[in-house]
């Protein structure tokens, strides 16, 4: 039997914001908003719902508003693994935005430099089974992400272990539970973008096809052209939208959520700079979000000249010895990575 051992939590590590950014930020790439004439820079549209993010709440701020399930299943979780758990229950979905603690013993601290993702597997789906009102997604609906499933530290005394959410086998887009373990303990997992199982879809299937879907996005358009380059050409997937298109949200916990099954389209149109995505409604064909996803960067480079050389007196020059010139350069063409 596994004997609870003292959790060292390094929080460069573990120290998650709320609604569990889990996992390190992607790389990303920005570039100055360029001049454009796009022809399709009328057809932007973009609802708040669509960038709405998980709402976190510490559990004693909604204690009336929480169900009673939800209140018996974090004094049996105590029971298991200790007082010393904080509770953030995410307010768009009704599960566990993050909880955090002492530590529950999931494999013996030497053995956890060689346990298989598939044991931890098996405690996360038995955690999910014990304690369904934290998660609000069946384990049915759950499917382990190997990719972003890690394994890292000098020893291997870390894991995160990551599920994608799949409502009728469609992805919900950026859904995930996360589990972190830390030297065999775990001590901290949550949901994030989550759809719960009790919200009602208006159709499990799409009533239109891919094609008919980017026929109905070229409409929108009023065309596509010979050099658009499709990216992404059609995938179906659950976008959790947030309810009345409000990033922030404060309607009853649970509700947040209005999940939209669409086809997402992504291309570049020849000459311009701009990298568009578009979300079609896979049940009525209505074209519900069209952005350019390029992240641009609010920059202007300055610098400094000599104007007309690096001397005082260019007949004998001492070079070095006149002073630059501060210049402002509005048309440079800017790119910054990493």
């Amino acid at each position: 039997m596994n004997q609870r051992h003292p959790v060292r939590v390094s929080h460069r590590l573990l120290a998650a914001s709320f609604g569990l950014s889990l996992l390190a930020a992607h790389p990303g790439a920005a570039v100055v908003s360029p001049r454009s004439d796009s022809s399709v820079l009328a057809k932007r549209l973009s609802p708040l719902g669509f960038v709405a993010t998980s709402a976190p709440q510490e559990l004693p701020q909604v204690a009336a508003e929480v169900t009673s399930a939800t209140h018996d299943a974090v004094a049996s979780f105590q029971a298991e693994a200790g007082p010393a758990w904080r509770f953030y229950i995410d307010r768009r979905s009704g599960g566990m935005a993050l909880v955090e603690g002492q530590g529950l013993p999931w494999i013996a601290p030497e053995a956890a430099a060689r346990v298989a993702v598939s044991d931890l597997e098996k405690s996360a789906r038995g955690l999910i089974e014990r304690y369904p009102s934290f998660f609000q997604v069946p384990n049915g609906q759950l499917v382990l992400d190997a990719r972003g499933s890690v394994h890292f530290g000098e020893q291997g005394q870390f894991w995160n272990l990551v599920f994608r959410q799949e409502i009728a086998g469609i992805p919900v887009d950026n859904a995930r539970v996360v589990f972190r373990v830390s030297h065999g303990n775990l001590v901290q997992f949550g949901v994030d973008r989550t759809v719960p199982q009790t919200q009602r879809l208006a159709a499990a299937t799409p009533a239109l096809t891919r094609a008919q879907a980017k026929a109905a996005l070229a409409a929108y358009l009023g065309g596509l052209l010979p050099g658009d380059r499709f990216v992404e050409d059609g995938t179906l997937l659950w976008v959790p939208r947030g309810a009345a298109d409000q990033v922030g949200f404060q309607g009853a916990i649970g509700s947040g959520w209005k999940p939209e099954l669409v086809y997402r389209f992504a291309f570049l149109r020849a000459g311009e700079p701009e990298s568009w995505q578009a979300l079609v409604d896979a049940l009525t064909g209505e074209v519900v979000r069209f952005v350019d996803t390029n992240e641009y960067a609010a920059a202007l480079a300055r610098g400094s000249v000599y104007t007309v050389s690096n001397c005082t007196d260019p007949t004998s020059c001492t070079p070095g010895s006149q002073t630059e010139s501060a210049i402002t350069m509005p048309n440079a063409q800017l790119t910054f990575t990493g």
